[in-house]
């Protein structure tokens, strides 16, 4: 399935960092958004990675998964 992870993180450590985990799963789309490809029991193992980096209270990450057969209806502009 493919998942459009997308985080909200002041610290800019903790965002590079976020980022580095991210891009090792797949690719950067935006900024702070990224489009990652895996099955549904992997999700847990990056969700444990990105709450190793993470503080729960303060930064948020979110996962939209998507069905790919919808890619085909994507607009980008710019």
């Amino acid at each position: 399935m493919k998942y459009v992870v997308a985080f909200d993180i002041s610290n800019g450590k903790k965002r590079k960092a976020v980022a580095k985990a991210c891009a090792e799963w797949g690719f950067r789309v935006q900024r702070s958004v990224f489009e990652i490809f895996m099955d549904s029991s992997k999700v847990e193992d990056f969700s444990e990675q990105l709450l190793g980096i993470i503080n729960p209270d303060h930064d948020t990450v979110r996962l939209y998964p998507l069905n790919i057969d919808n890619d085909q209806n994507i607009v980008i502009i710019g």
